[in-house]
């Protein structure tokens, strides 16, 4: 799933998003793509999740989202690694990693 913005805007539009508005951000558009049954578990102990729904198809979907202050960040192979131990940990064979 990819946000289509304009290369000039894309700055200005990263700059106003903080952790809470990511996941947020995120899981409106999974809604926007068929999703159901969206909740939001972030925070501490969250367990490799920060979002579960069901998407069209009915089959399970895990969503870890990764916010950093510094967009020009990247994301470390620790952070990434957090999607797939989610996915065995729970069970689900579906997900996405969203970041700023």
């Amino acid at each position: 799933m990819k946000l289509h913005i304009s290369s000039e805007k894309a700055e200005d539009f990263l700059s106003k998003l903080d952790p809470k508005k990511l996941v947020d951000l995120t899981a409106d558009l999974l809604s926007l793509k068929k999703h159901t049954g969206i909740k939001i578990v972030d925070g501490t102990g969250d367990g490799c999740r920060d979002i579960y729904s069901i998407d069209s198809y009915g089959e399970k979907y895990l969503t870890q989202c990764k916010f950093h202050e510094n967009i020009k960040k990247t994301i470390s192979s620790k952070e990434l690694g957090e999607l797939p131990l989610g996915l065995v940990k729970f069970g689900y064979k579906k997900g996405l990693f969203c970041t700023n």
